[in-house]
């Protein structure tokens, strides 16, 4: 989980170690290997650094054939490293090629991930300023998944960009209602909210 200028993104591709070494005699060599570069990634302190090596694990990825959505979730995580250094034009470019490509997968993969790429796809079109395409996005999403916090939390964050502070209001009330969590610090914008202005957004 990344959360940038009160946008929530949640990373696909994350996995323990330990699962890539059970599977290490039942997988291919290139989906072995591309997961193994995958921990690199994730585990890196430097976001470019991350970024080659999610290159270098979406090239094997692709090549397995056995893929299970991974090269289409290392690009979702990919997208949100470049969130990270404020690419958000590439990141966005990056999550489209995503969703385009989990689209052409089987049944079983595109239900399991399509729409946490799409709810990710959201959270980038809000930073990259287009908020009435993400407003419209959020609000499908929420139809699909009333009680799903990250899309309450993100659609708050929309609203706040749009100066409907009323909105934004009950939009992170209702986030308050849905989760349990502790660890993701959403007073600026319910504060912003609030006082019906914006937050600054260069401190975030």
């Amino acid at each position: 989980m990344e959360i940038i200028k009160l946008v929530w993104l949640d990373y696909l591709s994350i996995e323990r170690d330990k699962y890539i070494w059970e599977h290490l005699y039942a997988r291919s060599w290139d989906l072995i290997i591309g997961r193994i570069i995958l921990l690199k990634a994730h585990y890196s302190d430097d976001y470019e650094d991350a970024l080659d090596a999610f290159d270098d694990a979406i090239e094997y990825l692709q090549k397995a054939v056995d893929g299970h959505g991974y090269s289409e979730r290392a690009m979702n995580d990919k997208a949100i490293t470049l969130c990270r250094l404020e690419q958000y034009e590439q990141a966005l470019a990056t999550i489209d090629q995503a969703l385009e490509q989990i689209k052409a997968r089987d049944e079983f993969i595109r239900r399991d991930y399509i729409t946490e790429i799409m709810k990710n796809r959201a959270a980038i079109l809000i930073l990259n300023g287009k908020y009435d395409e993400a407003l419209e996005s959020l609000q499908a999403l929420l139809k699909q998944e009333p009680e799903d916090s990250l899309l309450q939390f993100n659609l708050a964050a929309c609203l706040l960009r749009q100066e409907k502070y009323d909105e934004a209001l009950v939009a992170y009330k209702q986030f308050k209602k849905l989760t349990q969590r502790r660890d993701i610090n959403y007073d600026p914008g319910l504060e912003a909210a609030k006082l019906r202005q914006q937050p600054d957004w260069e401190e975030l």
